[in-house]
């Protein structure tokens, strides 16, 4: 009896502890559920409805769990839509938890983090959207006054980059390619959403600072209309042809059956570099080419630097681009100079434009550099000049310019020059003319043609008459003797005989390495477009027009030259039609010329031609087979 009553005591001792730890895990559980912590939580509430032996508790503990465990979901999923920005699905669920758990320390928290966030964004949209209105009108001063009142805002570094840009632009357009590069594509990304204009603007800076990624923004930027579709396919076949992934990615999208030469934008894009690390004719190729490539606001030159150089033909290029205001800000002065530049080398292009340059703004022009242009090899000048590369005119004033230049020459050719065309060409020189004649003299003839010559002036050069004398006195000659005696008798001093046009020029280096220009070709790497031929066209048309100007206006003039077998009276009509001052040239007047007198004149007639003769000599043909024209003078 005493052992039952002891087993009984036992039992219920040991079913009031456990009734008593069933308790405290309850609490513990519900102490837990409070705080947040719902994974104890759970596992408490397990513990209780495991012991719990009334059906109603354990169901009611059952719930506590079940609400345990949908607070730990939420939580979970509020945390992961906050830091995913998703606010709004945050707020939610965090309510929901409230709702169950209002004393929830983690979810209160995470709530006003939440909602902080939904009123910060809420504030950066109205921000947002005035900047949306500051940057699409361009207003600098709002957006100072901006950048000043939210110091906050998300982008703000960028505002006070573009905000010092503004304000020393010089800063970052003078400063290293790829500082420009970084910034000119920071501000096109910041104008992108609200004004594609100024992003274009930009993004095309990049792009001729030579960003692959720049090409492929402005492409992107550009509006897809049929007027700048040409212009976008350019963008993105450039760069697709130098490696750029997206570009190729978005243009196999867009333009599949897109076809270009691949191998002209990679040359471009490496002359693009060079040009971008100062080199000038790299600099001139890409501005020819800035349509090519589609960049037409790309402007690499400075025109405030005069370039130098001892290649001719980027300089000949450089001047015709300053004359025509073509792919560069017209500059006359300019032009004129890079012209000079590339002349005084020898380049007869830049020779010759320099005489139709100045003629088409009819300012006088130097005939002897028409003729020396014509010497060295340029067609339009030797049309001009009225006569081929072959022509007498040539022939002797080549052999004056070898006298000049102190090469062997011959005495009879040039002194044909100097007697016949001197005068024209502006290149009237006494001193070779005594020199030639008498560096033989052999008959009074001679002589007296010679005494002619010294009366022309009181004073000779000491220079020249000494050299003549050199040459006279080791002869036995009497005609050489009687010579050197009426020198002694001539007045010298020391002064230095006159230069003329052609010894200019020869002095200057015109005559030295007679080449033709080496223009920078345009070729379009577009094989279905149509915008850069157009322009080049333009182009080419101007510089045609520019080059053929003269000669067209030299035929337009020779049409007017009269036809073979003329009449006396005919002839006399054409001198008349040649202007004021002009008329037939007398038989005496023609026998004052020796190269002409009884090869073109008998009994009054008209035989060979002789066009344009002031001063009694320029344009004529000594071919007997030339049997149009008349003589004439002024």
């Amino acid at each position: 009896m005493k052992k039952l009553i002891l087993f009984i005591l036992i039992v219920c001792i040991n079913a009031f502890n456990i009734v008593a730890q069933n308790t405290q895990m309850l609490q513990a559980a519900q102490k837990a559920f409070s705080s947040g912590n719902y994974r104890d939580a759970i596992e408490m509430y397990r513990g209780v409805i495991a012991v719990e032996s009334d059906p109603a508790l354990r169901q009611r503990y059952d719930l506590k769990r079940t609400e345990a465990q949908q607070c730990l979901v939420n939580l979970s999923n509020a945390n992961n839509a906050f830091k995913a920005g998703e606010d709004a699905n945050a707020e939610s669920l965090l309510t929901r938890i409230l709702r169950i758990n209002p004393a929830d320390p983690q979810a209160q928290h995470l709530l006003y983090k939440v909602r902080q966030s939904i009123k910060n964004k809420k504030i950066e949209a109205g921000l947002k959207s005035r900047m949306k209105e500051i940057l699409a009108s361009n207003n600098v001063k709002a957006l100072e006054q901006f950048a000043q009142k939210n110091p906050a805002y998300s982008s703000i570094d960028d505002i006070k980059a573009l905000l010092d840009y503004y304000a020393h632009p010089n800063i970052i357009d003078n400063g290293a390619d790829s500082l420009k590069i970084k910034y000119y594509t920071k501000f096109g990304i910041l104008y992108y959403e609200y004004n594609k204009s100024l992003a274009a603007d930009f993004f095309e800076k990049s792009a001729v600072n030579g960003a692959l990624w720049g090409f492929y923004n402005l492409s992107i930027t550009l509006p897809d209309t049929d007027a700048e579709k040409d212009r976008k396919q350019r963008l993105l076949a450039f760069a697709a042809a130098n490696g750029h992934d997206a570009a190729k990615t978005l243009l196999a999208f867009k333009y599949p059956d897109l076809k270009y030469n691949q191998e002209i934008p990679k040359s471009l894009y490496q002359s693009l570099q060079q040009a971008n690390r100062g080199d000038v004719a790299a600099q001139i190729c890409i501005h020819k080419n800035k349509f090519n490539i589609a960049l037409p606001n790309l402007y690499l030159l400075d025109d405030q630097t005069a370039y130098k150089s001892d290649e001719d033909d980027w300089q000949y290029e450089l001047g015709m681009m300053y004359l025509n205001g073509i792919y560069v800000k017209e500059d006359y002065f300019k032009g004129l100079s890079y012209l000079k530049d590339a002349a005084v080398k020898g380049n007869y292009t830049a020779q010759y434009q320099l005489v139709t340059t100045k003629r088409d703004h009819k300012e006088p022009i130097n005939n002897a550099l028409v003729l020396c242009a014509a010497i060295n090899g340029c067609k339009q000048a030797q049309t001009e000049c009225g006569s081929n590369y072959d022509g007498p005119i040539f022939v002797h004033a080549k052999e004056y310019i070898k006298y000049l230049q102190g090469l062997p020459y011959d005495f009879d050719d040039m002194n044909r020059f100097l007697y016949l065309d001197a005068d024209k060409y502006n290149s009237t020189d006494n001193d070779a003319r005594l020199i030639g004649a008498a560096s033989n003299p052999n008959s009074r003839y001679d002589l007296k043609k010679i005494n002619t010559l010294l009366q022309i002036q009181a004073t000779w050069s000491k220079a020249t008459i000494s050299k003549i004398q050199r040459g006279l006195r080791s002869t036995s000659n009497k005609f050489h003797h009687k010579l050197f005696k009426k020198l002694e008798k001539i007045s010298t001093s020391e002064y230095e005989t006159k230069t003329n046009a052609l010894q200019l020029l020869v002095n200057e280096g015109y005559f030295s390495n007679p080449h033709a220009a080496k223009e920078i070709d345009v070729i379009d790497f577009m094989s279905t477009s149509s915008a850069h031929q157009e322009a080049s066209t333009v182009v080419r048309k101007e510089k045609q027009e520019t080059i053929h100007k003269a000669q067209n206006q030299n035929e337009a003039y020779y049409k007017k030259s009269p036809r073979s077998n003329m009449s006396i009276g005919e002839a006399q009509g054409w001198c008349e039609r040649l202007g004021s001052g002009w008329r037939m040239a007398t038989a005496t007047e023609i026998r004052r010329i020796p190269h002409l007198y009884g090869r073109f004149w008998t009994n009054g007639g008209i035989k060979g031609r002789l066009v344009e003769m002031p001063n009694y000599s320029t344009r004529y043909s000594n071919n007997p087979n030339d049997r149009a024209g008349a003589i004439a003078v002024r």
